[in-house]
């Protein structure tokens, strides 16, 4: 079991309340400062539900083993990390090849990833504060971005974090084993096979319900788990019921603070 670790949110919050920026400060304050010694780290967003196991320790070759969805096994050791593939594509001139140019010059075609991400400990610890420096690097140069960047498909606006991560680890000449089998997308993908469920999209459900993590009542209103059209859909709505009936209700009024409440609502 890993301890609750609450680290001081990121300082700068009052220039630009970009609230990603916390994620590699959490990160680089954990590893600093916990005392937490794990060899291996599994890297997830708060949206994400571990099904089972993603990591399971390798005795006979070292490492870590990850397991994926597709029935893959995939190392993990040091230098060598696994990455789920992101929503981002390689494409000649577009707009991760453009992004990648400025900020990431001489990198070449960088790896492109979300969560979840297995990673070696010492890897974790060169990459945090490069994590960190290019996302305010980007951020401080959102006035003059190329206009594709900030288109809704692309969305820099909320991610640039993840491309904080990918150019931090491509400077330090880090690649990851990538693959799209590391996580089910709720809203997208149908049949429960990989270690992790992502449910960062709105869900459609039956007799014309929906939930959505930005909903005001996401915590209290869940529908029921029969409503799901797949068994992913069931799977999430399972998983919420059992958190609210464990940790009791919660509420949140997003008012007009939340990036995306106000196209969430129903």
């Amino acid at each position: 079991a890993v301890d609750t670790w609450v680290a001081p949110l990121y300082p700068h919050l009052d220039k630009d309340p970009y609230a990603p920026f916390n994620k590699p400060t959490a990160i680089d304050h954990w590893l600093r400062n916990s005392g937490n010694r794990a060899e291996y780290i599994t890297i997830v967003d708060p949206d994400c539900i571990f099904v089972r196991p993603i990591a399971v320790e390798d005795y006979v070759k070292g490492g870590v083993s990850v397991h994926l969805g597709n029935g893959k096994v995939v190392p993990v050791t040091k230098g060598h990390p696994f990455g789920q593939k992101g929503y981002m594509d390689w494409v000649k001139g577009g707009p991760f090849q453009s992004l990648t140019k400025k900020y990431c010059p001489g990198c070449g075609q960088v790896d492109a990833l979300a969560v979840p991400i297995v990673i070696h400990r010492e890897d974790l610890v060169a990459i945090a504060p490069k994590w960190l420096s290019i996302t305010e690097q980007i951020r401080r140069d959102k006035p003059t971005w190329d206009p594709a960047w900030n288109h809704e498909r692309f969305a820099l606006s909320w991610t640039t974090e993840m491309y904080g991560y990918i150019f931090a680890a491509a400077q330090l000449g880090i690649k990851h084993y990538v693959s799209d089998r590391g996580q089910e997308i709720a809203g997208f993908n149908s049949v429960v096979k990989a270690p992790i469920i992502h449910y960062s999209l709105k869900l459609e459900l039956k007799s014309q319900k929906s939930w959505h993590k930005y909903y005001e009542d996401a915590g209290t209103n869940i529908p029921d788990p029969s409503l799901g059209k797949n068994e992913v859909q069931t799977k999430v709505l399972s998983a919420f019921i059992e958190a609210r009936d464990y940790c009791h209700p919660t509420n949140h009024s997003w008012g007009g603070l939340s990036y995306f409440a106000s196209a969430a609502r129903r």
